[in-house]
């Protein structure tokens, strides 16, 4: 969509910086699949809240349920809409509730998180004449053989009706690039921040330990390698099942892996847990709400996607100081220098998981090494403060 003239004179008057006397608030729309537990959520919240609390009127429009940050939004003031669509073909219903939304709420900004309806929102953008409109992608997409087109169908709507696209990573903006024909210099790159105060290495003493790990008890000196991820099959949690068999038969005792989150593949993931033997050293923990002491109880955190938009718990882990193992899912290139910070190994490759923890169990002094490394990295690079004041910056200028 093409650039109004005034746009950013208007929202500027609007949130008061032209114009102390008055009286309007910005209005913003975040549209969502959901408000779960996941990175992409997580910083959307965070966006909200930050929004709010600089004065704006905002609004998050889930296309699902709400969700567990969802409910923690509501908790904080903020208007969260679960539409309850029908998934997949039932995202052409979103035209009119959103629109709706738009008119009653007289929305200034929409800014959509959402892949596969941008022709949806766009015909909202100009029907409602929507001042401001930010399409922001946290995960890369891949279709197969004939379906491509449908990619680069919504790259070129993208190209055409948003005034802003943002990306979460360098690596995910050359994904579009090259993958979608999106041309760079349309993309925005915003890294996801973290909190130094929030998320910094600490100790947890050995009673605090197994409750902040969701479990009942643990061993003393156990070595702990957790991850926190949605179960669902993008995640890719097989993979790490796979490489704790193969640990478990190189180290013996004295290694536990524990996977906080919740999921529709809980189930599915539990039984092979079972099936492989390993139940005495896998634990499933559900949803973990406190994750700076999960992290901080954990020795290494192991990370294996199929894709990854940027990898929000590599960040926080290396913010907490410890060593992360990853797979190449094509985001995670921008959080770790590999043999620096952490491993980076082939996706799917569970004996190249397996064989990078097994070192760091081994090598202590390599691990507090990379979680050092790892520590100054995100401390340089994915500020908390920056992301939030950069998402600001693309609605008011």
């Amino acid at each position: 969509m093409a650039k109004k003239p005034g746009q950013s004179r208007y929202l500027r008057e609007m949130t008061g910086q032209n114009n102390k006397n008055k009286t309007n608030k910005l209005s913003i729309v975040h549209l969502v699949y959901t408000m779960g537990l996941g990175g992409m959520e997580v910083s959307i919240a965070q966006q909200a809240s930050d929004q709010k609390e600089r004065g704006a009127d905002v609004t998050v429009v889930c296309l699902y349920e709400n969700g567990k940050k969802g409910e923690e939004l509501k908790a904080k003031g903020i208007e969260v809409i679960a539409l309850n669509l029908r998934r997949g073909r039932g995202m052409f219903n979103l035209i009119r509730p959103l629109n709706r939304i738009c008119k009653e709420r007289k929305i200034d900004v929409i800014n959509n998180h959402v892949v596969g309806v941008e022709m949806q929102t766009a015909l909202v953008i100009l029907w409602r004449r929507i001042k401001k409109s930010i399409y922001i992608i946290h995960a890369p997409v891949s279709y197969t053989r004939w379906r491509k087109w449908r990619g680069i169908l919504q790259a070129k709507i993208a190209n055409l009706c948003f005034d802003r696209i943002v990306m979460v990573s360098e690596a995910l903006k050359k994904h579009y690039a090259r993958s979608f024909k999106i041309k760079p210099e349309r993309i925005s790159v915003v890294l996801n921040g973290v909190d130094p105060e929030v998320f910094y290495p600490r100790t947890i003493v050995p009673e605090e330990r197994a409750k902040s790990l969701g479990l009942d008890f643990i061993e003393p000196n156990t070595f702990v390698v957790g991850t926190a991820v949605q179960l669902k099959a993008y995640k890719d949690v097989p993979t790490l099942i796979r490489a704790a068999v193969r640990v478990k038969q190189k180290q013996g005792a004295g290694v536990m892996f524990v996977v906080a989150g919740v999921g529709p593949l809980k189930a599915r993931l539990k039984a092979l847990v079972k099936e492989l033997g390993i139940e005495d050293c896998f634990k499933f923990v559900g949803w973990i709400k406190d994750m700076p002491n999960f992290l901080a109880a954990i020795d290494l955190l192991a990370l294996t996607s199929v894709i990854e938009g940027l990898g929000t718990i590599v960040v926080q882990a290396m913010a907490t100081g410890l060593p992360v193992v990853v797979t190449d899912s094509i985001g995670v290139r921008d959080c770790i220098v590999n043999n620096e910070s952490g491993f980076m190994v082939a996706v799917s490759d569970d004996k190249a998981v397996a064989d990078s923890i097994i070192k760091l169990i081994n090598d202590r002094g390599l691990s507090k090494k990379m979680g050092k490394a790892g520590r100054e990295k995100a401390c340089k690079y994915f500020s908390f403060a920056k992301e939030l004041d950069e998402y600001w910056d693309l609605i008011v200028n």
